[in-house]
């Protein structure tokens, strides 16, 4: 998978840029996905550990993030169609906000 794929991708960026890097090679379902996505990325204490959760956390960032989630191939295998729904929560932020920006390796 690349940063084409869906027409996801990472912008140019600023100063102010944060980025993140969020390995899912040793996902082993979906509750260490979100384990993972709260051990890489600084998601609040409320964070509901689910896709509509992360939504809506994602949407309300304030600052630009960028986000590079590595080890994909392992998880899309693990995950399947929960992967799938993962990746399309992504697109939906990047379509409502533009200060979160994915790329999936």
């Amino acid at each position: 998978m690349d940063s084409s794929d869906k027409g996801l991708s990472l912008p140019r960026e600023d100063s102010s840029t944060k980025h993140y890097t969020v390995d899912l090679s040793q996902v082993t379902d979906k509750e260490s996905l979100h384990e993972q996505l709260v051990q890489s990325l600084p998601l609040p204490e409320y964070y509901g550990r689910n896709l509509d959760a992360l939504y809506d956390c994602l949407r309300d960032a304030h600052e630009t993030w960028n986000i590079t989630f590595t080890g994909c191939a392992h998880a899309e295998a693990v995950l399947a169609g929960y992967f799938l729904a993962f990746k399309e929560t992504l697109e939906d932020v990047q379509e409502a906000s533009d200060s979160v920006h994915s790329k999936f390796e």
